[in-house]
């Protein structure tokens, strides 16, 4: 098995050999030749690192040679960090001891300082001389040094991968869909140029070639071009070679060894005003020079010529200038187990066995949609012909293996990894520590790789963690990642690995990574190991002395107990210990023995109880996750000796549900701190909300709670320096513990506004949460954030005046609740803009809230405003007063409960600047609850023609609602009717002698929902002129007696749900009941006597 190169580990010890730290520590200890020596032996090491590990393959000199290389390497490592962690040792006595005791150098932690440095000199010395061995042997081995990672090192690796444009489409299962959608691309107009792009972007085996075949050979699309092009690009993305392939299909032929130029020329000839369909198979370049110089010669094609790219990488189709690239998804389970069954059996699969159709059902799908995986193990399985004990072999055995030797999916997929950079490489295979199909976080897994010393910065204003995103990108953007799920923000948090991919990892990572299962053994000397035990803990079958991460599996971890982590103390290399979800009641005392630590994760441990101080020596730990240990109390100052600390989730965690430690603020080093609590306790020993004042590097969420308990808000406040923390996206402000409490009364108003003054955010900030502030003024300072998204203010109880907002272009969601004593929103200038992005607003329990009204003007007065121009979303709860506001013709979803109808009338008369639309035309959702019906325009509904879903609550009086549904045009799919005494829906107002008919705009109804009508006794008869409906739903109408008999009549029924309707239920019981005829032909029936 292949060694996996650790190449950031070499980049990590030489860039500790050239910091100030060592440079220091050089001048201190005389040892500057030894470290600039030991620097340049690593430097001249590192530039052989590529070669090395592509030849190791074929040459069992040089994996030896990787496999002792490594040894010295993570010794060497070990060694200079330990030298790292005692510097850090004496910067945290420093910071936590008086003038007069403090530590001046590493001396002064030894016993005896003269013999601690023979010592160290010695060690060095022995580094040294370990590191000259592996270089003379090095130099044996006639490796070519490659400064970076050399996309041509695999030349002729990957010539068996020419492909063509010919297809055999019997041989294809799944795609005609596929298939037809890009065709219609095709059919698209593209872009003004006379030339479009598309990119099909999928992981490699997905079947990209073979559906761009189908395409290609399509014969309506034979006959949409004049000429048709196929080249396969491959790797090597040369432009001169990409012509000569293009002439050469032109030409049908051969076209000679010619120049740019001439090619150039040539090709334009060819295709000059011609209609023509380029397809560039398996791109790879991500060099956009490149790309645009290619671009220049395919323009020359005459209008609607299209070039069609399949790639593997989304970064590819962003350099083409695509940004919305066809995703090519795997087949489902059908056309997996389809397809496996065709190459297995032929076209004739008559005969099989139900177990080996069961067995093949379940290799199908474990092929997780990839064709050219289905491909590699239905050929093997052809060979087996039908042996069933063969088959579960595949199922369960290690089948990837065998596609490797059998050069099938592995060198494919090894193909992609070996044009990811070096450093990227052992990151990636890092990755077969998480389970098979595992929801990966993205923030947990790049500080996995931070405490393995995998990311490095080489750009003063970028972080390792930066480093880390970019990772992540790029490992998403090359398919090696899927699935992503994305926040609000359009920020990456978790993803997945494909099961190929994750066999990729784990088959590059070697013997260097170990996935364990129970009853498994450990192979070789695992330097990561991550645990899949359900019952009982592995640790005890570890070399102790090797590993440098020890994982569980979230759901597993229950198993370790207190008497496991005894072993702790021999883990004396241990960069990275996982040990949430466990059982745990307490940390061992002897856990400061892994002083190497970078990365500990605690979280949701609900039984820990306590931790040990000697914590407090880890002071490499860099990421400390407590969140969710709802029992653990300890002393948190000693979190403060933790001076490289990076990382700090305490949220949920008793220790800090009261206050922060005093010194929190001397950790400069923290990049984010989901909770700051302010301590309301003079008698103890806590942290003032100016701990934050040099903690400048914090990313992401902030929440600060408990602001009511500031005592001194000019000291205390002044310098949180919120403004220059330009990193923090989310920021929440609780002058309560929590966003829910109520506070009735601050200090003063003026006191209350000077802290939110001081508490300014910087223009960075994305969302901003503000819960439980007693001022009467809002600070001055919110419409200055020119790049919020989302503002949410809940429970400001005393606050009567809002800033402008209407200016801010960004600003997309806007939530209010319970602003008790806010009469008016402010607004300024509207001449120019006005909520812009505005997408979303709440309005809740404003009880007082009157509208909007021009800043300065105290006359009651009102000024017309211009419409929200984006507005799609509008939730209004509870505030009757409310008059005055924007109108908003352009919703999708409206929710009215108990409020004011005056701005909906508004609305409704409101004069849009295209003729051809109305008010309100766009409106798919709407719910109304107690508001008066009285005073709406009798034909308002008449606008709604996109309306889809209908609610009605609390209506005393339905006749007004008789009158409007009579406007409604036909496509409203779903209507409920809640709290409605009589339910006559169907009565024409306007004559008295007509029969009652359905109106026109219920006539497509699917579902109809009646609930909490407790008069309602019988259901109308009406509803059976209602064809098209689907689904009804009885909830809580308890003197509902019957329901109408020609129910059977509706024959596209599917569901009927009679939940809590005593009477009605027993007539409808199953075969006996007096209705059950009427309903036995519906599918689903729910009869329950409760919710």
């Amino acid at each position: 098995m292949a060694e996996q190169i650790p190449y950031s580990i070499i980049v990590s010890i030489i860039n500790k050999l050239t910091s100030s730290t060592f440079h220091e520590f050089a001048r201190i200890y005389g040892v500057k030749n030894e470290l600039q020596n030991l620097n340049k032996t690593l430097e001249s090491i590192k530039i052989m690192l590529s070669d090395a590990e592509h030849k190791q393959h074929n040459d069992p000199t040089i994996h030896h040679w990787i496999t002792r290389f490594k040894q010295v390497l993570h010794d060497a490592d070990d060694f200079l960090d330990y030298l790292t962690i005692r510097d850090s040792m004496l910067k945290a006595s420093n910071n936590h001891g008086n003038v007069l005791n403090k530590v001046q150098n590493l001396f002064s932690l030894e016993k005896n300082p003269l013999a601690f440095r023979v010592k160290l000199v010695r060690e060095i010395d022995n580094v040294r001389k370990k590191f000259d061995s592996v270089a003379e042997d090095m130099l044996k081995l006639k490796l070519n040094p490659s400064m970076v990672v050399i996309l041509k090192e695999n030349e002729g690796f990957c010539s068996w991968r020419e492909t063509s444009s010919f297809v055999l489409e019997s041989g294809i299962v799944g795609r005609e869909g596929n298939k037809n959608e890009i065709i219609e691309l095709l059919k698209g107009k593209g872009s003004k140029d006379s030339v479009s792009f598309i990119a099909v972007v999928g992981m490699g085996g997905l079947g990209k070639t073979a559906l761009a075949q189908l395409v290609y050979n399509d014969d309506e699309v034979e006959k949409m071009f004049e000429k048709r092009i196929w080249v396969c690009v491959s790797q090597e993305f040369d432009v001169k070679s990409i012509l000569s392939k293009m002439l050469k299909s032109l030409k049908n032929g051969e076209v000679g060894d010619l120049e740019l130029d001439i090619l150039q020329r040539r090709v334009r000839e060819e295709l000059n005003g011609q209609r023509y369909l380029l397809v560039l198979d398996d791109l790879w370049n991500e060099d956009q020079l490149k790309w645009d110089e290619l671009r220049t010669y395919l323009m020359c094609g005459g209008q609607g010529s299209k070039v069609l790219v399949t790639t593997r990488s989304r970064l590819v189709s962003q350099i083409m200038g695509v940004n919305m690239p066809y995703v090519l998804k795997g087949l489902n389970k059908e056309q997996s187990w389809n397809l496996l069954k065709k190459l297995t059996f032929g076209e004739v699969a008559n005969g099989m066995s139900p177990n080996l159709e069961s067995i093949g059902d379940r290799i199908a799908e474990k092929c997780g949609g990839v064709p050219l995986a289905i491909r590699t193990v239905g050929g093997f399985l052809q060979t087996v012909n039908e042996k069933e004990d063969q088959w579960l072999n595949v199922l369960n055995g290690d089948v990837w293996r065998l596609c490797e030797e059998r050069q099938s999916i592995m060198p494919v997929l090894k193909l992609s990894y070996q044009n990811l950079p070096l450093g990227l490489r052992q990151c990636f295979a890092y990755c077969c520590l998480y389970p098979k199909n595992w929801e990966i976080q993205k923030n947990e897994l790049i500080q996995l790789w931070m405490a393995q010393g995998y990311l490095e910065s080489t750009i003063e204003t970028q972080s390792i963690e930066d480093v880390g995103n970019q990772y992540v990108r790029i490992l998403l953007l090359r398919s090696f990642f899927q699935d992503a799920s994305l926040s609000k923000h359009s920020d990456i948090i978790s993803f997945k690995m494909h099961d190929l991919m994750h066999d990729l990892a784990k088959s590059v990572a070697g013997n260097d990574c170990c996935l364990h299962a129970e009853g498994k053994r450990f192979i070789g000397r695992p330097i990561h190991v991550s645990f899949l035990s359900s019952t009982t803990c592995s640790l005890d079958l570890l070399d102790a002395s090797k590993p440098r991460t020890v994982l569980w599996a979230k759901t597993k971890a229950g198993s370790v107990s207190d008497a496991k982590l005894s072993i702790t103390k021999n883990l004396k290399y241990l960069r990275a210990f996982d040990l949430s979800h466990s059982l745990i009641t307490e940390l061992p005392q002897s856990i400061d023995k892994c002083r190497h630590l970078r990365y500990l994760d605690l979280s949701s441990c609900k039984e820990l109880i306590s931790l040990p101080k000697s914590i407090g020596n880890l002071v490499s730990l860099q990421s400390l996750k407590l969140s969710g240990c709802r029992q653990l109390v300890f002393c948190t100052e000693v979190i403060t000796k933790l001076i490289n600390l990076r990382h700090l989730e305490i949220e949920g965690c008793k220790a800090f549900a009261d206050m922060m430690p005093l010194g929190l603020g001397q950790l400069t080093s923290l990049q984010s701190l989901s909770s700051f609590v302010v301590g309301d306790d003079e008698t103890r020993n806590c942290g003032k909300l100016n701990e934050l004042k040099e903690l400048n590097s914090l990313k992401g969420h902030l929440r600060i709670s408990n602001l009511g308990s500031v005592k001194d808000v000019a000291l205390e406040s002044r310098e949180v320096n919120l403004k220059i923390k330009k990193y923090i996206q989310v920021l929440e402000l609780n002058w309560g513990k929590s966003r829910y409490d109520w506070v009735e009364e601050g200090k003063n108003s003026e006191i209350d506004l000077q802290l939110l003054d001081n508490l300014c955010p910087n223009q960075n900030l994305r969302k901003l949460q503000v819960s439980g502030y007693p001022g009467v003024r809002f600070s001055s300072w919110l419409p200055s954030l020119t790049n919020i998204i989302q503002i949410n203010l809940y429970r400001l109880s005393n606050c009567q005046h809002l800033q402008p907002l209407e200016g801010l272009p960004r600003l997309k969601r806007i939530h209010i609740s319970e602003m008790n004593e806010l009469k008016y929103i402010h607004y300024d200038d509207i001449s120019h803009v006005f909520f812009p992005s505005l997408e979303k607003l709440i309005l809740f329990g404003c009880k007082n809230l009157k509208g909007w009204k021009r800043l300065g003007n105290n006359v009651e007065n009102h000024h017309p405003l211009p419409p929200f121009p984006c507005l799609s979303y509008l939730e209004i709860w509870d505030c009757p007063k409310l008059t005055c506001m924007p109108t908003y013709p352009y919703l999708t979803e409206l929710k009215l409960i108990s409020c004011n109808v005056k701005p909906m009338i508004e609305t409704c008369s409101v004069q849009l600047q295209s003729s051809s639309f109305n008010p309100l035309f766009g409106l798919k959702h709407l719910y109304l609850t107690e508001i008066d019906l009285e005073a709406m325009p009798e034909q308002w509904m008449k606008n709604l023609k996109s309306l889809e879903r209908l609610s009605l609550s609390g209506f005393l009086v339905i006749e007004p609602m008789i009158r409007h549904l009579q406007h409604l045009s036909a496509g409203l799919q779903e209507l409920r009717i809640c709290q409605v005494d009589k339910l006559d829906l169907w009565r024409d107002e306007g004559n008295a002698n007509s029969e009652c008919q359905v109106p026109h705009g219920l006539r497509s109804l699917q579902k109809i929902s009646v609930e909490f009508c407790d008069n309602l006794k019988a259901f109308p008869e009406q509803i059976l002129d209602i064809q098209s409906l689907r689904h009804i739903k009885i909830l809580h109408c308890d003197d509902l007696e019957s329901l109408p008999e020609g129910l059977r009549c509706l024959t596209n029924l599917q569901t009927l749900h009679i939940i809590h309707c005593p009477l009605i239920r027993k007539r409808c019981q199953i075969k006996v009941g007096e209705d059950w005829p009427n309903i036995a032909h519906i599918p689903d029936i729910l009869l329950i006597d409760s919710v």
